[in-house]
Parts: structure tokens; sequence; C-alpha cells
């Protein structure tokens, strides 16, 4: 932890590694315990802090949770950039997208157990950063379609916004039910994570067919 000192006040500027050392251990403690269940202390120990400097650094068990939940998404929409750059066309974007999502959240699957645990513990209590956060990815997507729309890649008669949110929420609830589908031990494995992220892009390919746009056949 570093010292700055402004005007003859000292202000604690947070040690970054420190700081992401904290959130990798309460993401993997959240996701094998639950919130309710989890002990702060645990999450210094595992972190190699004292349980007061996550207070510092975080404040309280909520403000930790949901930090780790915002570094998640954070993480998460990163490499969706990084694989949307990827594609040559906006059909192409949406399909390494879907695999990327599905790959990150298969071989992280504590990753995959935050989100689920936030909507389980806290319902629609979604602080206003992680909806902006949301919002923003969401817009970025339907943005994509309507350009894809007005290129002719896809079907006009597309209301985007649903569209999305069904695309979105297709991944999402594919990589869900495997959960319940494989056990912990299974989902583990190469092979079966392979195969979880072969059903998700089969699902998005399936999806994906039923909103291009179809050359009319020739009479």
């Amino acid at each position: 932890m570093g010292w700055v000192f402004f005007m003859n006040e000292s202000i604690v500027v947070p040690d970054q590694a420190k700081r992401t050392a904290i959130l990798d251990a309460a993401i993997g403690v959240f996701a094998l315990h639950g919130f309710s269940k989890t002990d702060v202390q645990v999450i210094a120990n595992r972190a190699g802090v004292g349980k007061g400097t996550v207070y510092r650094y975080f404040g309280s068990k909520t403000d930790l949770f949901w930090a780790a939940t915002l570094e998640v998404t954070i993480r998460l929409q990163k490499l969706l950039n990084q694989a949307a750059e990827g594609g040559e066309t906006i059909l192409e974007v949406f399909q390494k997208t879907a695999r990327a999502y599905a790959r990150f959240l298969v071989t992280h699957p504590d990753h995959l157990e935050i989100f689920i645990q936030q909507r389980a513990e806290f319902y629609d209590q979604v602080p206003e950063t992680h909806r902006l956060q949301h919002e923003l990815s969401h817009e970025k997507y339907v943005s994509l379609l309507k350009r894809g729309m007005e290129s002719g890649e896809f079907r006009p008669d597309l209301d985007p916004d649903t569209t999305m949110m069904a695309f979105g929420g297709l991944i999402f609830g594919t990589l869900s039910h495997c959960c319940f589908h494989f056990t912990q031990a299974q989902r583990e494995q190469a092979e079966i994570q392979e195969q979880i992220v072969d059903h998700v892009v089969r699902g998005a390919n399936l999806f994906l067919d039923g909103i291009v746009r179809k050359e009319k056949s020739k009479e």
C-alpha cells in the first residue's frame, strides 16, 4: 500500500496487485460457499492479507461481492471485445463472441457461479454501476445488429433489443443448464468442457441462422 501526500494530508492508495488478489480470492470463495455463508476471514486468508485490509479496500462483504461481480463482468467484456476484433462480418462477430463467452465461463466456473449467485442472493438489487455496464454492453451488440439489418446481412423485421436479449439469454441459459446436467467434477474435465462449449455454439448458430436474411428463391 502506498501513500500520496497532498497539502499535508495523506491519502491511502490501494496496491493494485493486492486488490486483484483479494478479488480473485473473493470470486472463488463466494462461488464455493455462497454470499451468506462466506466468511471474509477465509477470503483474507486465501488472498494472503489481513481481514482489516479487505475491509479497508472494499468497505463491507456486500461491497466486496459487488466488486467481485463487476470484476468478472469486466474480464468477460474484455475477452469478448478481443474476440469480436477477428470477425470480418457482423455474423462472424456474433459467432466468435458466443464461442468466447462460452469458453470463458466454462473454463472459469467460479465466474459463472458469481453471476448465478448475484441473481439468487440479490434479485433486482443491482448497483447502478452494474446496470450501466450491462446496458453499455447490450447497446453495443444492438447497434451491431442494426448495422447488419441495414446492410442486408440480417432480416429487416427484427426487433434489435429483443433479439439481442434472446441471444444473450440463450448462451447464459445453456451454460446454466449445464451446471445441473454435469457435476462439478465432470465440468472440470477438458472433454466435458469442450462438449459444453459445443452445445452453446450449436445453439447460437441455430439462433443466428434464424435471423440471417435469406436470399429470395428465384422463380
